[in-house]
């Protein structure tokens, strides 16, 4: 799952495959002794130089970031804060703007009564999807230090 994290971080952020990176790995200290045994691994198959494990750390700056089960994976100098802080921005502006539009669909009595339930729930849905998302945007800003 570490290996896949990496490599979905190097995408995300196109860097190559073939370039060496460090990480940061942090885990809870009961699993450290069993992943410290296969650390080797990820070395190899996610192309990553220096790999710490450790059981705390907060994010570094400039470092492209993903949770795996209880595993928090950092890898390094891959990510500019700067650009991604006005990426997640821009889309929580877009968030919010569908957000309002489907709470005001669902406000208003005339399309939940006359409307097909299935549609209705449906709206309810993604309406919980979208406040699911911006929460997440705004944790991750947040861990931007913004």
């Amino acid at each position: 799952d570490v290996v896949r994290a990496v490599r979905d971080l190097r995408a995300q952020c196109k860097v190559s495959p073939k370039e060496q990176l460090s990480a940061i790995v942090v885990i809870p200290e009961a699993y450290m002794a069993g992943f410290e045994s296969h650390k080797h691994i990820v070395l190899h198959m996610a192309n990553v130089k220096s790999l710490d494990v450790t059981s705390e750390a907060k994010r570094p700056v400039n470092a492209a970031s993903v949770r795996v089960g209880r595993t928090q994976v950092y890898v390094l100098d891959i990510s500019d804060d700067d650009a991604e802080r006005k990426r997640i921005n821009k889309s929580l502006e877009a968030l919010d703007k569908e957000i309002t539009g489907k709470q005001r669909k669902l406000s208003n009595e005339k399309f939940t009564a006359n409307a097909n339930p299935t549609i209705v729930a449906a709206e309810r849905e993604r309406l919980e999807e979208l406040m699911q998302e911006q929460t997440a945007l705004k944790a991750h800003l947040l861990d931007l230090g913004e």
